[in-house]
């Protein structure tokens, strides 16, 4: 965290990217409880903006979707290297940390004593 002012957050972001590690600084926006919104302020690409939002389907489900924008200021090449490469690399990663996300979240819902399930034990 290199810097915050309530919901907006400014950090410093490591990610394993081919043979070597990317790091990127980020704008974070916490919308609770609706969304959190990155934007990429320093790393590889001109423009990256993502989007995470929660619905509330019942009061023990939550539908959570994904969303990016990934672009290139680089004319033709960079819109190439963002297409085939950026955007898959990123979708790849993303699919990863949801799927990290729901199992940390279904784990820590078990062991809630707050938010109990009616047909938990």
């Amino acid at each position: 965290l290199l810097d915050r002012d309530g919901d907006d957050l400014i950090v410093r972001y490591r990610t394993p990217a081919f043979v070597t590690e990317l790091v990127l600084v980020e704008r974070v926006r916490l919308y609770p409880p609706d969304r959190i919104e990155y934007e990429v302020l320093d790393g590889p690409l001109d423009h990256v903006q993502e989007f995470l939002f929660f619905e509330a389907v019942d009061p023990h489900h939550t539908r959570v979707r994904y969303e990016g924008v990934v672009g290139s200021g680089r004319a033709l090449v960079g819109t190439l290297i963002a297409r085939w490469i950026a955007v898959p690399a990123y979708d790849r990663f993303m699919r990863r940390q949801l799927a990290a996300l729901k199992v940390a979240a279904e784990a820590r819902a078990i062991r809630t004593r707050r938010f109990r399930r009616p047909d938990a034990a």
